[in-house]
């Protein structure tokens, strides 16, 4: 490629970066609407139009986008105007090739195109994350435990991810910038929107390399619809989401909902039947999710042995050894569970051998399996 080329190339990724921020930073501008859009070409073609000439292609706008839209004069303008705004806030914006971007959000497929984001991310030596949410008002007591579960993770060298919120979020968010562990809040709003109680964390983050994430733009309120919104954010960019505390009316259950349909581990901690305060996990667990009563649990739960060692600040895991069989499947089986059936025509081996050398690898703590005879690793 030529030098020039190259240039022109940079300039067409950056001009449809922008195209795609500041739709993004329109409300009621989502995925399908982006996607109805790009089905016209790329995006940056907008940049310089008005909107008039673009809207007439998507059928089904919502009326809070057509809102949007007809405050815009070019779709430029709007892009310098977010980009001033990050700027005034000292926020920066990152796309899914971003170092910071959580790497496990890249595989959902309703990830956002972009986030906004305050602190390291997941620019740092890779590490297991663990989603540790709960009720903002727990029984009286409880936060001492969340703390110490947190605490015991985040010395294992865990990253700790949570909303942010009073109650078990924060008391997790705090225990894992006392132990010195890396922590990130997903929040229901605007960077710049805080709720007092979350922008009590700016500093405690700032300070100790927590890290803020929020998919909405500056000047977005938080309001009913944002914060379930957000919770698939919190366990997307996790490998086990555990649920400490919640009512059966808990925003967190949300969270483990989303969970479970991004195949990702869900663990909850049991209460007393008769705490309402701990209902919605007591049905978590008769619903099928796994038992948390120590830490212990949840590193089995992440794939995190007991004969981890720390190396660098991240957790380094020594793996049992498996047989050759065993590491020819591993081989086929990905972090998106894979069917039984599949692995037998990737691997060329029998049934008995391929049910045999799963079975050996989910007793090395290798791979989990799945509701359907599905299969992922850890």
């Amino acid at each position: 490629m030529s030098g020039a080329a190259g240039i022109d190339s940079m300039m067409t990724e950056s001009g449809e970066r922008r195209a795609l921020a500041a739709l993004w930073s329109l409300q009621g501008i989502g995925r399908v609407t982006l996607d109805a859009l790009r089905a016209y070409g790329p995006l940056e073609q907008w940049l310089d139009v008005p909107p008039a000439r673009f809207i007439p292609l998507v059928d089904e706008w919502k009326p809070q986008a057509l809102r949007s839209l007809s405050d815009v004069r070019r779709l430029r303008e709007t892009a310098d105007a977010l980009e001033a705004a990050l700027s005034r806030f000292g926020y920066e914006m990152i796309f899914g090739d971003h170092p910071k971007f959580p790497p496990r959000l890249t595989e959902l497929g309703a990830c956002p195109p972009l986030l906004f984001v305050s602190g390291p991310g997941a620019a740092v030596t890779p590490r297991r994350r663990v989603a540790m949410v709960g009720t903002r008002h727990p029984d009286p007591g409880f936060l001492e435990h969340a703390r110490k579960v947190t605490s015991a993770l985040g010395a294992s060298g865990v990253g700790i991810i949570s909303g942010g919120a009073i109650g078990v979020d924060q008391a997790c968010h705090g225990a894992a910038l006392r132990a010195g562990a890396e922590t990130w809040a997903f929040v229901g709003s605007a960077l710049d929107e805080l709720d007092s109680a979350q922008r009590e964390l700016i500093g405690p983050f700032r300070d100790h390399g927590g890290t803020l994430f929020s998919e909405l733009p500056p000047g977005t309120r938080a309001n009913k619809s944002t914060f379930p919104r957000r919770n698939r954010l919190i366990s997307g960019a996790a490998d086990v989401v555990v649920v400490l505390r919640a009512g059966d009316r808990s925003g967190a259950l949300y969270t483990g909902t989303f969970a479970q349909e991004q195949g990702r581990p869900v663990l909850a901690m049991p209460g007393d039947p008769f705490n309402e305060a701990a209902a919605g996990c007591n049905a978590l667990i008769a619903a099928g999710a796994g038992i948390c009563l120590s830490h212990h649990d949840i590193l089995r739960a992440a794939g995190v042995s007991a004969s981890e060692v720390m190396l660098n600040g991240s957790v380094e895991t020594a793996l049992e050894p498996v047989s050759p069989l065993a590491q020819r499947v591993l081989a086929q089986i990905t972090r998106t569970a894979t069917d039984f059936d599949v692995l037998l025509g990737l691997t060329r081996c029998g049934s008995g051998e391929l049910a045999s050398a799963l079975l050996e690898l989910e007793l090395a703590n290798r791979v989990v399996k799945r509701p359907g005879r599905r299969y992922e690793t850890r």
